[in-house]
């Protein structure tokens, strides 16, 4: 989540999950340099962990499930901005639940807009 506004086009991004209670100190410690880089190479990029969090608990086969992987995803790609690498995992998306990428940009900037136009609270003052 905190990646995500950083990631302009030629920027990676790799998600390493280390054993409970480790840090990579302690585990290059144990097994070694060598071992530690490999894992780093292993490492999941943005988009395979990106789309493989988003696809928790949903069902992409079913049109319930399509719709509530986009819904579920637009918070996540507003974050990212605009360029290359939005576009190719707005296609991305668009390719898994099986629509135009055309589409899913329009929910995506139709939620832009909607979220620029809500009302804002006024709130009570005391004097």
């Amino acid at each position: 989540d905190n990646v995500l506004p950083h990631m302009i086009d030629g920027r990676q991004a790799r998600f390493m999950f280390l054993p409970e209670g480790q840090d990579p100190d302690t585990l290059v410690r144990a097994n070694g340099k060598n071992l530690f880089e490999q894992r780093i190479v292993r490492a999941d990029s943005l988009s395979e962990y990106l789309f493989r969090f988003l696809q928790q608990s949903l069902n992409p086969l079913e049109p319930e499930g399509k719709a509530l992987l986009i819904q579920k995803a637009i918070p996540y790609f507003k974050k990212i901005p605009a360029g290359i690498l939005r576009t190719l995992l707005i296609q991305k998306l668009a390719e898994i639940v099986g629509v135009d990428a055309d589409g899913v940009r329009a929910q995506i900037d139709n939620s832009l807009v909607a979220a620029s136009h809500e009302p804002v609270q006024s709130q009570p003052v005391d004097i």
